[in-house]
């Protein structure tokens, strides 16, 4: 009995050691995420800090996993855009589930990603205890068994994603529980988002799945070619922009949509569409692929941009005449100053382009 009751009190001390360097641990964590948040760090200094990490990332995977030989141009291209669509989603998924800045979230989020470049690092150091294939071909159809036993089972050795990477996604997913934890103070949703944002990134590394899925439903050939990737990762870095401007200017995207005369834009929309129905017959010689629907998607896109920004650019030249006959323009009153029309029409001419 007097053993029993000893070994209980050990455990119970062990228990206790291991609670308190968790909580130091979360403390830390906490304190690095406020100073991230609350710094005077200017902001452009998390963007280049992000791009940093993915570069690196990008270069030492390559060396790492000995393909330095079969670089491409497309290869950073579509390895970059992949990590800024992915940056971008996980941003806008936090924010939807706490409702924090998402100028606060992106400056921890585009941090955090320093833990990229360490995997090509930590599956070095692996290698010197056992030996292991290292290939970063995470979730190729041709060569995954069954995506839901991957999805559940992520920590399991399976071809394609190497320890590191595998402990990477365990680390990012605990971060963003973490972080949603301390922000909701809710263990629930934090452990929802933490689900949330491991789907999210495995949607991202299950990418060639969706175009499958996707090309077996339109019966395009499947492609995965290099401009099919660039284009994929690009509409979705475009969609998260998108989304981010929305949350970001609500007032002012209202303000834009509301200005930009939408009949207008519908009128050089459908001239698109016309040309569409009128080269019907050999509409299956332009839309080939999956690749050729989001270019022509682009086009739509670009077209809507042009709008806007021909629109903010009459309010910007015409601001005198509209003081008289359209005082309700944006401009005039004053729901997007002066300063933010510009800048509008900067990002819209460049988004056009």
């Amino acid at each position: 009995m007097k053993y029993l009751i000893i070994n209980k009190l050990k455990f119970s001390s062990k228990n206790l050691k291991k609670s308190k360097i968790t909580m130091v641990i979360y403390k830390r964590v906490i304190d690095i995420i406020r100073y991230l948040e609350n710094s005077n760090i200017p902001f452009w200094y998390f963007i280049f800090t992000f791009l940093s990490a993915i570069t690196l990332r990008n270069l030492l995977e390559f060396i790492v996993a000995d393909t330095v030989k079969d670089i491409q141009w497309h290869h950073p291209v579509h390895f970059t855009l992949f990590y800024i669509s992915l940056c971008l989603w996980i941003v806008l998924l936090i924010y939807y589930l706490t409702r924090e800045s998402i100028e606060k979230i992106f400056r921890v989020v585009s941090v955090a990603f320093i833990i990229t470049p360490m995997v090509p690092i930590l599956d070095t150091l692996f290698q010197l205890f056992w030996k292991y294939e290292i290939v970063y071909q995470y979730m190729i159809p041709e060569k995954t068994d069954s995506l839901l036993k991957t999805y559940f089972l992520f920590l399991i050795p399976h071809k394609g994603a190497t320890p590191a990477m595998r402990l990477e996604i365990l680390t990012a997913t605990l971060l963003c529980g973490i972080y949603i934890f301390h922000k909701t103070n809710s263990y629930l949703r934090a452990v929802t988002g933490a689900l949330l944002i491991y789907s999210l990134i495995f949607s991202f590394g299950a990418i060639l799945f969706i175009i499958l899925w996707i090309e077996r439903l339109t019966n395009f050939p499947y492609d995965t070619t290099p401009r099919m990737m660039i284009n994929i990762y690009l509409l979705l870095s475009i969609m998260a922009l998108i989304s981010i401007f929305y949350f970001l200017h609500k007032d002012y995207t209202k303000a834009i949509l509301k200005d930009i005369r939408l009949t207008r834009v519908l009128h050089y929309e459908m001239m698109i569409v016309f040309g569409i129905v009128t080269g019907f017959s050999s509409l299956h010689e332009i839309l080939r692929s999956l690749a050729d629907v989001i270019e022509l998607f682009f086009v739509f896109i670009s077209i809507l941009f042009a709008c806007i920004f021909s629109a903010i650019t009459n309010n910007i030249a015409d601001i005198e005449i509209d003081r008289v006959s359209n005082p309700d323009r944006p401009s005039v009153a004053g729901t997007i100053p002066m300063a933010g029309q510009f800048l509008n029409q900067r990002i819209t001419r460049g988004s056009a382009l």
